[in-house]
């Protein structure tokens, strides 16, 4: 009888999972896998802006380059300014344009290259309504903080343009109401991801400095 109920105790300790302890295990599978797949999305969107901000500051000094080496001489003139448009006309975009006409601002046909963002990466949208914040497309004089005036982030579009023979970057922006007031010493660019959680920004000074933070 001893040995008897020794082989059923065996038995039942030999058995396998029982289905709560299977779905247990299922449920710790199912959510380590989702914070490494979270982890890794998060990490692939930062790498991705991280990329296009590098991307639009090359774009930048390829215009800059442009506009300080003579290219594409006028007769009976300087040569040509060169600059990069953005504008929240068109968030996804931004274009290398030769200034045709010397009004130092971008104009229709004047475009050398389109830059298309991929992936559901932009540029910063206006906040609607405009006080309840920024903007990705900032000009002016930083304060003692480092920091841009709100006004100064409701520009609709700028212009980065340089003109031979130095590399100092003139800029030209266009605000909604109220209008952005005072000098311009510095511009900066902000990129933000397809779900508004990452954001790189370019900055760019009058002095024709280019750089990611």
């Amino acid at each position: 009888m001893s040995f008897l109920k020794k082989k059923v105790h065996s038995k039942n300790s030999s058995r396998g999972f029982t289905l709560i302890e299977l779905m247990v295990s299922i449920f710790i599978i199912t959510t380590i896998s989702g914070v490494i797949i979270f982890q890794y999305a998060r990490f692939d969107g930062q790498l991705l802006l991280k990329n296009l901000a590098f991307e639009v500051a090359l774009s930048i000094r390829d215009a800059q380059q442009r506009g300080i080496t003579a290219q594409d001489t006028k007769v009976g003139a300087n040569t040509f300014a060169y600059g990069v448009h953005f504008t929240h006309a068109a968030p996804t975009q931004y274009i290398i344009f030769r200034d045709a006409n010397d009004d130092l601002t971008y104009d229709a046909g004047e475009a050398v290259n389109t830059f298309t963002m991929t992936r559901g990466n932009s540029i910063k949208p206006l906040p609607s309504p405009l006080s309840a914040g920024k903007g990705g497309l900032c000009a002016g004089d930083r304060d003692s903080g480092g920091a841009f005036a709100t006004n100064e982030c409701w520009i609709s579009t700028l212009d980065i343009m340089f003109v031979r023979p130095n590399p100092d970057a003139f800029f030209a922006r266009t605000g909604t109401l109220p209008s952005p007031v005072g000098t311009v010493s510095e511009v900066e660019i902000t990129l933000i991801n397809a779900r508004n959680t990452i954001e790189r920004t370019v900055r760019i000074t009058n002095t024709g400095q280019v750089s990611v933070p």
